[in-house]
């Protein structure tokens, strides 16, 4: 199994890989171990490596889980094989469904069996000015355009970003993780976006680019969504149901009502289990389309 973890920052000194507890923190790795799975996580490129994270662009972050499962099978040890699930959390679900598109293409000796996203961030046009009222969305929305500038140098991110924005991000990237970034564009009241990134078409294909949903593996997908879910509103992941849908992708849907962004890991947890054995044991899987 593959896990591609929720938004941790922009510093190399966020990547997960660099706690001390890195192994034990990982979301239900003592479940997924008792059950015989190997287990490994990717930092997603730019974490911890030279470059900049190109945050919530599907295809960095999509090829990265891929290749956490193949590094996998090159550790004689692990004795991990070619049979992968893949899932994540928030911008880890995000990458869970690219790596389920990017597959059939970018890893084709892998046997994908399933891809589970919890909470995903997949509204890359509007998720965070629609979630939001408040800075911490605004937080999440100014690190969204610095991973635009990153992997698609020809989008107009200065056209986007106020100033005080852009000085904000320099100061964030090099030295402060998620808590400590939410906390800084909430504590000094900054103002993010100077027009609607839509507006600007550089930006606004970059977007769509980063936008997933509109691919055709036939890969199952299993979606579980917090109700009360103030970040990743269950309407955008509902918008990111009705495409995979229409572009002819398998997806479950379950909606957890009194969940929020973090406990719909907690409320999922045995029917994600559940979900990721039976696609191992390559049973039919439930759908929503």
């Amino acid at each position: 199994m593959s896990w591609a973890h929720g938004t941790t920052g922009l510093s190399d000194r966020c990547a997960p890989s660099r706690s001390p507890a890195a192994a034990t923190d990982l979301t239900l790795a003592p479940e997924l171990l008792a059950r015989g799975y190997v287990v490994a996580a990717t930092d997603y490129e730019g974490l911890g490596t030279p470059g900049p994270h190109p945050y919530l662009v599907g295809t960095s972050e999509g090829r990265s889980v891929l290749d956490a499962a193949r590094a996998a099978g090159h550790l004689a040890a692990a004795g991990a094989g070619k049979t992968v699930v893949a899932a994540g959390h928030s911008q880890g679900g995000h990458a869970a469904l690219f790596a389920g598109e990017l597959a059939p293409r970018y890893a084709p000796e892998l046997q994908v069996r399933g891809v589970a996203a919890l909470a995903p961030t997949t509204e890359m046009a509007t998720q965070f000015t629609d979630a939001a009222t408040g800075s911490e969305a605004n937080a999440f929305l100014a690190m969204q355009m610095e991973g635009i500038r990153a992997a698609f140098p020809d989008a107009d991110v200065d056209a986007v970003l106020t100033p005080e924005a852009e000085a904000a991000l320099r100061s964030l990237d090099r030295a402060a993780c998620l808590l400590a970034s939410l906390a800084g564009f909430r504590d000094q009241g900054i103002t993010v976006l100077r027009t609607d990134p839509s507006s600007v078409p550089s930006v606004r294909d970059a977007l769509r680019r980063a936008t997933p949903g509109y691919a055709s593996t036939k890969i199952p997908i299993a979606v579980f969504q917090g109700g009360q879910d103030p970040l990743v509103l269950p309407t955008s992941t509902a918008a990111y149901v009705a495409r995979a849908c229409t572009h002819g992708e398998r997806v479950g849907v379950t909606v957890y009502p009194a969940a929020d962004h973090g406990t719909v890991l907690t409320a999922a947890s045995a029917d994600l289990l559940h979900w990721l054995d039976e696609r191992i044991a390559g049973n039919p899987a439930p759908v929503t389309c």
